[in-house]
């Protein structure tokens, strides 16, 4: 850090807009669990504005002079994609890293009981193989298997968040 020798500078970064935001801020109905979008996906990709977005911020760090050693994020896809977004928006700065225990609340859980706090939970998130052909040059930590990243087998509630 020039300002600060010696001293580390973290940026926070939430991911793109994903398909799923982009149609509403909730994929539920306020008074029922059940679900608006039949369709949904629980790992859904970036929407168009997303990668847009995600693709602009990258280009504003390399206007601004910022660069990066390593960019940290969430083995869901969508985070994954805004860290490639920014990424080459940066002509391939910084290395990324996966990191298997940063995912928002609930985890990564089937549609059918996302929100529903204790509820079973069946998608497990992208395997290490599915994850290493869909980005290049990531590295995936430990906690990534085969079948997913996501094994505790429910929803988690409030308080274990």
């Amino acid at each position: 850090n020039p300002k600060l020798p010696g001293c580390l500078e973290i940026y926070l970064m939430r991911h793109g807009q994903s398909s799923l935001n982009s149609r509403s801020h909730s994929v539920f109905q306020p008074s029922s669990p059940s679900l608006r979008y039949p369709d949904a996906v629980s790992d859904p990709p970036l929407s168009p504005l997303g990668y847009e977005k995600s693709l602009a911020t990258g280009e504003e760090f390399l206007k601004l002079g910022i660069s990066f050693d390593r960019v940290i994020c969430s083995p869901m896809r969508r985070a994954l994609q805004t860290a490639e977004c920014v990424r080459k928006a940066m002509e391939g700065e910084g290395e990324v890293q996966v990191d298997s225990g940063i995912f928002e609340i609930g985890g990564s859980c089937a549609m059918r009981t996302m929100g529903l706090e204790g509820g079973d939970a069946e998608y497990k998130g992208m395997g290490r193989k599915e994850m290493e052909e869909e980005f290049k040059n990531i590295k995936i930590d430990d906690g990534v298997k085969e079948d997913g990243w996501y094994f505790e087998g429910k929803v988690e509630t409030a308080e274990e968040c």
